[in-house]
């Protein structure tokens, strides 16, 4: 009895999240459809393009998905009991800071400076860092947070990592990395 409420509080905080998740995507898709209409008409007053061969086409295509699938699933998320009360109540300070929550703060601030470090040049310190070494440490940090294996096993597979991706795309994909 215990285990099928505990699965129905699962599905309902499931749904919950739907909701919001949803809501975010249709945003998210409301501001790619904009942007979409805003670069095809740009290339068509600068190229003389038609609509259908414009850059933003495709994204317009899919951003259109987007927004029928967000909607699809808030109608959904709402129809199983999906609110977004839980955003309202006062036990919203435990969701926010649960273990869970702290680490996917963390793996957006990593993706961050991971993006940051794989610039032509670091900002404010003016110096260049190679895609290697970038990865490696961003991998490093991944493994850490999430507590995958011991310390020597992370430095290992980070480099292993690493070096693979930089040698496979630079000599034979013979795509050029930052």
């Amino acid at each position: 009895m215990e285990n099928c409420e505990k699965n129905i509080d699962l599905q309902k905080n499931m749904r919950d999240k739907d909701v919001l998740f949803s809501l975010i995507l249709f945003i998210g898709s409301i501001a790619l459809i904009i942007y979409s209409i805003s670069i095809s008409l740009q290339a068509m007053n600068k190229m003389e393009a038609q609509f259908y061969i414009s850059p933003g086409f495709t994204i317009l295509i899919i951003a259109t998905f987007l927004l029928f699938m967000s909607i699809s699933l808030f109608f959904t998320a709402r129809k199983q009991g999906g609110s977004l009360e839980w955003l309202f109540t006062k036990n919203l300070k435990s969701k926010i800071w649960n273990r869970s929550s702290k680490q996917t703060g963390i793996v957006f601030v990593y993706l961050f400076l991971y993006m940051v470090l794989s610039w032509e040049k670091v900002p404010l310190v003016n110096i260049y860092l190679p895609f290697w070494f970038t990865t490696f440490v961003f991998l490093c940090l991944m493994m850490i947070t999430f507590k995958a294996t011991k310390l020597l096993n992370i430095i290992i597979i980070s480099a292993l990592t690493a070096l693979l991706i930089d040698f496979a795309f630079t000599n034979l994909a013979q795509v050029p990395l930052p």
